[in-house]
């Protein structure tokens, strides 16, 4: 066994230092990302809880006086209460036999919907109501629940905390306790309104299942309306401390803020109504309970520790198993520096290092011969590449059996597969072009039409092209099979994903020393961070397999430069253009 001398000291203790620093620095990001992580998914599941109770809440509130507001208005299309509020106020006879008829009607009601407190008909100085009196004789005419009902008689006018009216109810309830809902009646033949229907609704019921629902040791849910007065809240003093003026607009269903209240940070979630206008409110401590927190810190910190002292002496350990032979075989190399090819790597203790010496040791006794087996490998890699090019379908070959499949479907009157035929055999001849690199426009735009002919016979009426070629340009050579991948992209990208038909512009064109080529799609598009991402990757000129349109661009920067290339970018129609630059040769 080697000994280890005083040069070994240094590289261990560094080791030895580096590994445990990592393993402290590890730790502690984990117990502070772990903290953070537990510390912000408690709010955002407060976050989370609390709107899935703002919206049962609200839609429960909704409904609570939707169902009030259909009372209303099945009595204010009843015939008896137009009849009523159409009687003159002198008609006693008539009018006391009406009023009798409704306070029953209204009892009914009553009895069914235990939610209302009262009901009351009213037009001008006439009223009927089992549950309301007038406290003086006056008018109901200039009253805020009257007066905004006539005003707005498509409306439902709600009046939170009805207080200071010429009304009181026979059960005492105080504004606190009720909602009141009013209604202008119509009168069918002249579409004015006759008179004002109101009910006082409880909100005992909304109290109930609010009470039920509770945002943390000081949160909770509470109603205010469109002027800031609250609707409803249980008992909890921080809520007379929000403000009205903390909430924004009414133009968004849900919004979310934080405020601090007597010096703690509250959340506060809350939701409006598009029906009443209230605004539905859910606050809560923003601190996570302290006990689950003092509980998840002190077992990080327990775990940290085991973990750092079993790190340190694992370090202890593997440092002293790593350092030993690293050195015996940094000697070695030292030698093999120096020119001394001979060397051999032996030691028995650490078999990761073993590995690491043997490969020096086949290294260095084979050097010259994997030069030599590098240069048979090239050989034997251009002989198989000719072999595969000799292997390829001879193209005579291809044209006659083809020929032979346009006689024989010829004979047998098959013409679409005639026309299928003659499209692939020009598709194939034109795309061979005898190992041409460039051919002329004419021919490469033959060859796009075989290849959409032979498209059209698969995707039938689905698919449809318009070519618009400048035509002196026939005869310019440009680079072979350079717009058929660009169609294919078109068709499987865009006209295959589209639902419906889809159509395919192919346009040819000079612009200065340039042939510009262009085609488009109106098929499924594509989001705008992909066609950047594409055109980032044809800009570097980077390879991507699968994709003929990188093939073309790197083709036409090979042979012309960078100022020839390949674009993409979204049309008018709702599909991609794709542009090739061309110079005129």
């Amino acid at each position: 066994m080697i000994k280890i001398s005083n040069a070994n000291k240094p590289l261990r203790n560094r080791l030895t230092a580096s590994f445990s620093t990592i393993i402290m620095i590890c730790v502690i990001s984990i117990s502070i990302i772990c903290t953070i992580y537990f510390t912000s998914t408690v709010k955002e599941q407060n976050f989370t809880h609390t709107a899935q109770m703002l919206e049962q809440v609200q839609y429960n509130v909704d409904a609570y006086v939707k169902g009030t507001e259909e009372i209303i208005s099945i009595l204010s299309r009843s015939p008896e209460v137009v009849e009523y509020m159409r009687l003159p106020l002198y008609q006693e006879d008539t009018r006391v036999e009406y009023e009798t008829s409704l306070r029953k009607l209204l009892l009914n009601y009553k009895k069914e919907l235990k939610s209302i407190a009262g009901i009351i008909i009213s037009s001008n100085s006439k009223y009927v109501s089992n549950e309301f009196y007038r406290l003086v004789k006056d008018s109901f005419n200039n009253e805020h629940w009257y007066k905004s009902a006539v005003e707005n008689p498509d409306r439902l006018i709600i009046v939170p905390k009805p207080i200071k009216r010429n009304l009181r109810n026979w059960m005492n309830y105080s504004g606190n306790e009720v909602v009141m809902l009013s209604k202008a009646v119509i009168d069918p033949l002249t579409g004015k309104p006759l008179g004002v229907i109101a009910a006082d609704l409880k909100l005992d019921e909304i109290a109930s299942f609010l009470s039920e629902l509770k945002l943390g040791q000081k949160g909770t849910i509470f109603i205010m309306d469109e002027n800031g007065e609250v609707v409803y809240t249980p008992i909890n003093p921080l809520v007379y401390r929000v403000r009205s003026n903390w909430f924004g607009n009414n133009d968004i269903s849900e919004k979310q803020f934080s405020a601090n209240i007597n010096g703690d940070p509250f959340a506060f979630l809350y939701s409006v109504s598009k029906y009443t206008g209230w605004k539905t409110i859910g606050m809560f401590s923003q601190e996570a309970p302290p006990g689950i927190v003092s509980a998840l810190q002190g077992t990080i910190a327990i775990v940290a520790i085991i973990i750092l002292i079993f790190g340190i002496l694992t370090g202890l350990v593997l440092t002293r198993s790593v350092t030993e032979p690293i050195l015996h075989l940094q000697k070695l190399m030292k030698q093999a520096e120096d020119g001394d090819l001979k060397v051999y790597y032996e030691n028995k203790n650490s078999y990761d290092i073993d590995k690491l010496g043997a490969s020096f040791n086949t290294m260095i006794s084979k050097i010259r011969e994997l030069l030599e087996v590098v240069l048979k490998e090239q050989k034997s890699k251009r002989e198989a590449e000719l072999k595969a090019l000799q292997a390829q379908i001879n193209p005579h070959f291809l044209y006659n059996t083809l020929d032979t499949i346009h006689w024989m479907a010829k004979e047998y009157n098959a013409l679409d597969i005639v026309d299928l035929v003659n499209a692939l055999t020009k598709l194939f001849r034109i795309g061979l072009s005898k190992g041409k690199e460039y051919i002329n426009l004419s021919e490469e735009i033959a060859h796009v039409e075989s290849y959409l002919h032979i498209q059209k016979v698969r995707y039938e009426e689905k698919l449809s092209y318009t070519l618009k070629v400048d035509e002196s340009l026939y005869k310019l050579k440009i680079l072979k099979i350079i717009i058929q991948p660009l169609v294919e992209n078109a068709i499987y990208h865009g006209i295959k994903e589209k639902q419906g038909n889809g159509n395919i512009y192919i346009s040819v064109f000079k612009e200065g020393r340039s042939i510009i080529i262009e085609v488009a799609d109106d098929g499924a598009g594509m989001e705008s961070s992909m066609i950047d991402e594409i055109n980032n990757s044809l800009k570097s000129n980077e390879n991507q397999k699968g994709y003929g349109i990188y093939n073309v661009n790197e083709r036409l920067m090979m042979h012309f430069g960078s100022e020839f290339f390949l674009i993409l970018y979204a049309n008018e129609y709702g599909g991609i253009t794709s542009k090739i630059k061309h110079p005129i040769l």
